[in-house]
């Protein structure tokens, strides 16, 4: 089990865009997209104000 204690914004104003590759299930479970989505979905949401 993981636990995300610590995220930095993107203060470089750099803009971001979608990914330019594709992607197999395999990737997914190999980096366990899942895993890290929910990790971070608990993280504190910030006030953008």
């Amino acid at each position: 089990m993981c636990t995300a204690v610590h995220h930095q914004r993107n203060s470089l104003g750099i803009p971001l865009s979608p990914l330019g590759f594709r992607t197999s299930r395999h990737l997914a479970a190999l980096e366990h997209w899942r895993r890290s989505a929910a990790v971070l979905a608990e993280l504190p949401q910030e006030d953008p104000a």
